[in-house]
């Protein structure tokens, strides 16, 4: 059945839902928000708003007595001839109104104060209309307390006992200002603010009553306001959780999965069917086999808020089926800001402890090699073979020698002891106004962190077998071809700087430049040994692996808004980004036990001995506009928007690869290491300088496909509509035009040399996009999304460069006659919002894949090769519950507490071409390659404003999903599911100090996959533990 067919079905069910859950809000107002003192909390400058005075002591009853006149604030330029109602018709009118409002929600708004404190309750209106105002912003000036009112336009405010001034923030009103508010403690005063209509200065207005998106308010106010559905992450949210990284805060996300601690996989779909935006702008990928962006790239110090689209609009760029991540940079500050933090950590398995390590360059700390591992000074970067040289003459025996001499380095691991981790960022900027709406802002941050980790692996293969029983039947089994056991360890160095300067030459022209660099180094030495079944023996091998990622972003954003053209706005970006990846000299060797003679023995095959070199540079151009203009009176009835995109990337990688052997008549005894047990000191004795040329020769194995260069180029434009053809119905709509050329061209790095062919991909497609946001009620929205989407395939997965990444493991090469899948959407949501940080959440979603792409295991020898293919099609379907609700509900004293919670649930079906090789798979039915089942995130906070106290304890478990399609028999390769718990607290000292204890991975869970769904001890193809980490976190901020 196509997903399409489904929508009248799904429909039905959302609209009686919704209409279900509207009627029940409707019938219990909410409770007004409490004041949020957040650590980063920031006012906007409000200089020229002019001050009410202070009201009468008359105008502030007792908790219990009914509500007088409303207390107006004074905004700022009130035209002369404004019309405004008299005193009396606007205490008639209000005390009507707020007689049935305390009749509704009386217990919510006059619920006692916290000992010690007061509070103040009112209702934000139109001084006009007379009508409430949702979502108006209340600060209190010269603290860091805040409140959002709700859809009724109450609030509340609970405060220490003083006298304070509030400033009030309402969408196309001035801003205005309530001086005097005066708070005693154990007292509750009721202050209603009127707010005038500015038509003339919308600008301002915009701008100060943008939500705050690093906090939950702010962060559910944009999504109400968004015509996708999607879901996120703030700064705020962030901070309560271990997350160092963005890969590891956007775990938290409705639908998230993140897979090997750096990739986000959305509604259980591969990085394939997720794309990733900085600011709005496309990245390149430092990452060889991946176009996906690692995001543990990206600090979590940088980090304003992390969203993820999940329903395509024709003004985004559509290579997505799960989701857009957009990732958003740390705001200009409106006030001085200087934050410094600093942390140490306990890894359980590691810290303290001895691991395995590497030689390292002077340069290590810093995230890249000095040259210690690369190639050395004055290497030949001609082939290392007898034949012609560049420039004439030939290769001699002694050039080849000189290069052995040169390349020969150390072997084998080394031993250390593990310190704890740590980390150190700071973060600082300031905003200067100038008046007649000049601005300047600037924002500078710098992170640093090192960490380390000791792992305890086994590994193992299998092959489809089948036992004979005692009766003469027949049983199917499997059989181990690989069984090994080892220890990891790693020395992970992460750092970052981001500089971003701001200017507004007026309010309604805002230009921002950032610069940004990310290093991330990973320095690996890893020893398995066990039973190669290819060998029939006992097996030890050793691997040093040292990779470096960069990544450079230049970027130029402007924000433009012509009030005399209907409030039309214009939004545009240049960017330039650089990825590299580097990855010098890799090193494996491989020693098989000899029973006879008890010794290892070093094996005589390319992968031992050997050195890996590669480099990968990857630029990427891009620009684009958006321009949207009302076409009514009323610029939100209908609007046209209509833009462009321009993206160019190019990639060039190159690899060499190289092993030393025997040379031929060289005594064997240098080649063998005494002893039943392996020592990791073993290759020390034979890579030896003297034995270059008399006992170890090298032979140069690099392939014509060790070396690509590839382009993609999206020329990309739309044209949609956002209409409100009735009060409370949106409708958005259009189509994008999306022109690929892809092409992937393998070259020979030598004369001579014969490359295979490349890959080509010339594509025009039309993705059309329909999306309906209906308002049952003012807490309440239902949202319908059809759309058509593409994937392409990845750089790597085109390209038929062969790579394995440890002797004994699966190699990988690409297929070069891969297509583009083409996927269908249908998404339906219902969402209801209690308060401004409170949100209830039902979705249901499907999807119809043409032409998805697989990997799959091809015979190829032992142990086979792992490639890519396009199936047939595919089809998913699933629904995702959201919920976060404060517990003051089931009793007063649980006002502290507050669960956050969601669950995702997917089904997938693969659809095979029985003319394709993927005809071999042992599973004709079967899920998508890692496509999970199901997602469960749970989070229970404790908010301790009076303590200075916040706890939060989260829960994360992620189904089991297929890691490796089984062939020839075998089954499939499953991830078993991890619950994993964290925890952690803060604490609060003084005014600038802030402590914060985190505790990772309190179960002490194992990654598991094995062969066959249910778990089984003789089925695990891999399992590791995963550490426990115990982190201690310092912050000063002003």
């Amino acid at each position: 059945m196509r997903p399409f067919r489904l929508a009248p079905a799904l429909i039905s069910f959302l609209v009686l839902n919704g209409s279900f859950a509207a009627s029940a809000f409707a019938q219990e107002p909410p409770k007004p928000p409490e004041a949020e003192e957040g650590a980063d909390a920031e006012e906007a400058p409000m200089d020229d708003a002019e001050p009410a005075p202070p009201p009468a002591a008359g105008d502030k009853p007792a908790a219990a007595a009914p509500p007088p006149a409303a207390a107006e604030a004074e905004a700022e330029e009130v035209p002369a001839d404004e019309e405004m109602p008299s005193d009396a018709e606007m205490e008639a009118e209000m005390n009507q109104e707020l007689a049935a409002e305390d009749a509704a929600g009386a217990a919510a708004l006059t619920k006692p104060p916290a000992k010690g404190k007061g509070a103040i309750v009112g209702v934000v209106k139109d001084a006009v209309e007379h009508e409430t105002t949702p979502e108006a912003q209340i600060t209190v000036v010269g603290t860091k307390y805040k409140t959002i009112a709700d859809f009724d336009g109450r609030y509340r405010l609970e405060l220490p006992p003083g006298t304070y001034t509030l400033r009030i923030y309402v969408e196309l009103h001035k801003p205005s200002v309530v001086k005097g508010v005066e708070v005693k403690a154990d007292t509750l005063d009721r202050f209603d603010i009127d707010v005038v209509p500015d038509e003339s200065s919308v600008d301002t207005v915009e701008i100060v009553t943008e939500a705050d998106k690093s906090s939950v308010e702010g962060l559910l106010l944009t999504r109400q306001r968004s015509a996708s559905v999607g879901d996120g992450v703030g700064r705020s949210e962030i901070s309560k959780t271990p997350a160092g990284n963005a890969a590891q805060a956007a775990q938290r996300v409705v639908g998230a999965t993140i897979v090997g601690n750096r990739f986000v996989y959305v509604r259980g779909l591969g990085e394939r069917y997720t794309n990733a935006l900085l600011n709005g702008t496309p990245l390149p990928s430092p990452e060889p086999d991946r176009a996906a962006i690692p995001l543990d790239l990206f600090p979590s110090l940088i980090l304003e808020n992390i969203n993820i689209v999940k329903t395509f609009t024709p003004d985004m760029p559509a290579d997505f089926a799960g989701g857009s991540v957009r990732i958003e940079t740390r705001e200009l500050p409106s006030k001085p800001l200087f934050q410094l933090s600093m942390s140490m950590g306990i890894d359980t398995n590691s810290t303290f402890r001895d691991r395995l390590a590497q030689r390292g360059s002077n340069t290590d700390w810093l995230g890249y090699d000095s040259g210690l591992r690369g190639y050395p000074k004055g290497f030949p970067s001609y082939v290392l073979a007898k034949g012609p040289k560049p420039g004439g003459g030939m290769v001699t025996d002694d050039d080849v020698l000189s290069a052995a001499r040169q390349l020969n380095s150390s072997m084998h691991p080394l031993v250390k002891n593990t310190a704890p981790n740590y980390s150190l960022g700071v973060v600082a900027g300031r905003g200067w106004s100038f008046g007649d709406g000049q601005r300047i802002g600037a924002l500078a941050s710098l992170n640093y962190g090192r960490s380390f980790q000791a792992v305890e692996t086994h590994i193992a293969q299998y092959q489809p077998d089948v036992i004979v029983n005692p009766d003469g039947s027949r049983t199917r089994t499997v059989s181990p071809t690989l069984l090994v056991d080892g220890k990891r360890g790693i020395d992970k160095v992460t750092w970052g700087s981001l500089g971003s300067v701001s200017y507004w030459p007026t309010q309604d022209h805002r230009f921002t430049l950032l610069g940004m660099h990310t290093q991330l180094a990973d320095a690996t030495a890893q020893v398995l040994q066990g039973i190669y079944a290819s060998r029939g023996a006992q097996v030890a091998t050793t691997n040093l692996r040292y990779v470096s990622r960069a990544l450079n972003v230049l970027q130029l954003r402007g924000e433009d808004d012509f009030r005399k053209l209907n409030r039309a706005e214009l939004r545009w970006y240049a960017s330039y980004s650089v990825a590299a990846r580097d990855e010098p000299n890799t090193r494996d060797t491989a020693y098989q036990f000899n029973a006879d003679t008890v010794s290892w023995n070093s094996i005589s095959t390319p992968e031992n001995g050997s050195h890996f070199f590669a480099k990968q540079t990857e630029k990427t151009k891009g620009a684009g506009l958006d321009w949207s203009q009302p076409l009514l009176t009323d610029p939100e009835d209908l609007k046209l928007k209509v833009g462009g995109l321009l993206s160019s990337k190019d990639r060039d990688f190159a690899g060499r690869r190289f092993s030393f052997g025997k040379v031929r008549g060289a005594p064997n005894d240098a080649f063998f290491c005494s002893g039943a047990e392996y020592d990791i000191n073993c290759p020390v004795d034979l890579y030896q300088y003297g034995n270059v040329g008399t006992i170890l020769a090298l032979t140069e194995n690099t392939k014509p496909e060790d070396a690509y260069t590839a382009k993609q180029n999206i020329y990309a434009g739309y044209a949609m509509l956002d209409a409100l053809p009735l009060k409370d119905l949106r409708v958005v709509g259009g189509v994008r035009v999306e022109k690929t050329k892809q092409d992937m061209n393998p070259y020979s790095q030598f004369a001579g040399g014969m490359a295979p062919p490349g890959a080509k991909i010339d594509s025009t497609d039309w993705l059309p996009a329909l999306s309906l946001t209906y308002s049952a009620t003012k807490k309440t929205k239902m949202r319908a999304a059809m759309s058509r989407t593409l994937a392409r395939p990845q750089t790597r997965e085109l390209a038929p460069f062969v790579f394995a990444d440890f002797f004994g493991s699966y190699p990988i090469a690409g297929n070069p006659q891969l297509k583009l899948t083409y996927i269908q959407n249908i998404d339906l949501r219902f969402e209801a919002f209690p308060t401004p940080a409170e949100v209830l959440a039902f979705s249901i979603f499907a999807k119809s894949f043409d032409d998805p792409i697989e990997p799959y295991v091809f015979p190829s020898g032992t142990p086979g090769l792992i490639s890519y293919q396009n199936a047939k099609g595919a089809k998913l379907i699933g629904l995702e519950l959201e919920g976060r609700k404060n517990l003051s509900f089931l009793h007063e004293n649980l006002k502290p507490f507050s669960v956050i919670t969601n669950l995702t649930l997917t089904h997938s079906r693969i659809e095979l071409d029985p003319n394709q090789t993927l005809q071999n798979s042992t599973n004709r039915s079967r899920a998508m390659v890692n496509q999970a089942p199901y997602v469960i995130n749970v989070a229970l906070d404790y908010a301790g404003e009076e303590l200075g106290l916040d706890a939060r304890l989260l829960y994360n478990v992620v189904g089991k999903r297929i890691v490796q399609v089984g062939t020839g028999g075998l089954d499939d390769t499953y991830a078993q599911p991890q619950h994993t718990v964290d925890a952690t607290v803060s604490k609060k000292l003084g005014k600038n100090f802030q402590v914060k204890f985190l505790a990772a991975n309190i179960l002490n869970v194992k990654w598991r996959e094995t062969v066959g769904k249910t778990y089984r001890d003789d089925r695990v193809t891999r399992e590791e533990t995963l550490p426990r980490v115990f982190t201690l976190q310092a912050a000063y901020t002003y």
